[in-house]
């Protein structure tokens, strides 16, 4: 009997911090798809909130009156406020569907109108993004939007040759250390080439509107 109490209290010893491990990354996985699913509205702020307040930001060098300043002023502030309900409303529905799921009692039909309701906050929150884009463009002139092409390019430029100067002071760190590394030598190198094509992807989709 005590043999047997011996084994069992072994077996629990075993299985408890497994148990534990799978629930935690059982969570880990809930919340990083919350997490991941209510960066949409960031996302769509970030990214074309960006391009309204780069108009703003070189008002100057792109040429543009205080009218076209104000009227630029007036989009990024309703597109703002689109943003950040569309993004109140996602998160109270990630909130609800994460409940909902977990009741297995909840019914099928209440599940999916919650999804649907979720898709079509983000899908307007989407449209809103574009309708101030074009907004934005159509306040410019031809050369006005050359000029802040030529802006935009710049800077890209400028963040190209920041990215090759640390690259560079990357690769000597660790060649000074390849004893301690490896491999790293190569990875690093691939490390950058991964990182210069995320800094090119806003140029091209900047040109694409």
């Amino acid at each position: 009997m005590k043999r047997f109490a011996g084994f069992l209290m072994a077996a629990l010893l075993v299985m408890v911090p497994m148990v534990q491990s799978a629930l935690a990354n059982e969570g880990l996985r809930d919340m990083g798809g919350m997490k991941a699913q209510r960066e949409d509205g960031d996302s769509e702020r970030h990214r074309y909130g960006l391009y309204l307040h780069h108009l703003i930001r070189h008002s100057k060098e792109i040429g543009l009156t205080k009218d076209q300043v104000a009227q630029l002023k007036k989009i990024r502030l309703d597109f703002e406020r689109v943003c950040l309900r569309a993004k109140a409303e996602i998160g109270v529905s990630d909130l609800e569907l994460a409940a909902l799921a977990d009741d297995e009692k909840a019914d099928m039909k209440t599940i999916e109108a919650k999804v649907k309701q979720r898709a079509t906050a983000a899908a307007g929150l989407q449209v809103a993004a574009i309708k101030a884009r074009r907004e934005a463009r159509a306040l410019l002139t031809a050369e006005q939007r050359d000029k802040e092409q030529a802006i935009h390019e710049k800077m890209m430029e400028q963040m190209r040759e920041q990215q090759r100067g640390m690259g560079g002071m990357g690769g000597g760190m660790m060649q000074g250390g390849g004893q301690m590394g490896g491999g790293m030598p190569n990875d690093g190198m691939q490390d950058d080439q991964g990182d210069s094509s995320q800094q090119e992807e806003p140029q091209g989709e900047h040109q694409s509107h």
